[in-house]
């Protein structure tokens, strides 16, 4: 898969106890889940739930799929939009600097519009 100047082939992965992994031969849905869960509503959602350490919360876990997150569709336009934003996104994100998950997120304009419709 391309994504960007980013080539992505999984091959011989393994998740450890902190690593979730879901696969999909979608990519309009890999590209809506990826949105939702970069999206700052589910971070609001998480953040009273998180372990703390020295720098703040972290380890989020499972705790994004505690909120039942509604599964893609794609007969629903709505779902539809959120999965193209978050392929732009994603574009976008390939194209920056390597940064913190947070600078990233802040640099990439269309996380408002992404907010907005994961509301």
């Amino acid at each position: 898969m391309q994504i960007g100047k980013a080539k992505i082939s999984p091959s011989g992965f393994v998740a450890d106890y902190k690593s979730y992994w879901f696969g999909t031969s979608d990519a309009e849905e890999a590209f809506y889940l990826a949105a939702i869960l970069n999206s700052d509503v589910i971070d609001q959602m998480i953040k009273p739930y998180q372990s703390r350490g020295k720098f703040g919360p972290r380890d989020i876990g499972r705790l994004p799929f505690e909120f039942n997150l509604p599964r893609f569709d794609p007969e629903k336009k709505l779902h539809k939009q959120i999965a193209a934003l978050g392929l732009k996104a994603t574009q976008e994100a390939a194209d920056l600097p390597k940064m913190s998950r947070l600078k990233i997120k802040a640099a990439i304009p269309l996380m408002k519009e992404i907010n907005k419709l994961v509301l």
